[in-house]
């Protein structure tokens, strides 16, 4: 399924970013618990990183298209370049 426009940029799968549901709060404890246990077994950030984009970008294709996949990385890469991005400090 593609999700294209807006909607792909500011709320995938439908989900409302400001009140996130049940069960995108299950999927990111998941996906936290997962990454506290690969990090428990001795892999380092660096890896551990390069797994979780290898396996993310594909997806994010798949979802949400080609075109779309790039907007959406584009806007991530803008906001981590100019300190808009939550949670992250300029460098």
């Amino acid at each position: 399924m593609s999700v294209t426009g807006d909607r792909a940029l500011l709320e995938p799968d439908g989900i409302n970013l400001t009140d996130p549901s049940s069960q995108h709060c299950r999927g990111r404890d998941a996906i936290r618990i997962g990454i506290a246990q690969a990090e428990t077994t001795g892999l380092i950030g660096s890896t551990l990183l390069a797994i979780l984009m290898s396996e993310t970008l594909p997806r994010l294709v798949n979802v949400y298209g080609p075109a779309n996949a790039a907007l959406i990385l584009a806007r991530i890469a803008h906001e981590i370049r100019t300190g808009t991005a939550p949670n992250t400090t300029r460098q």
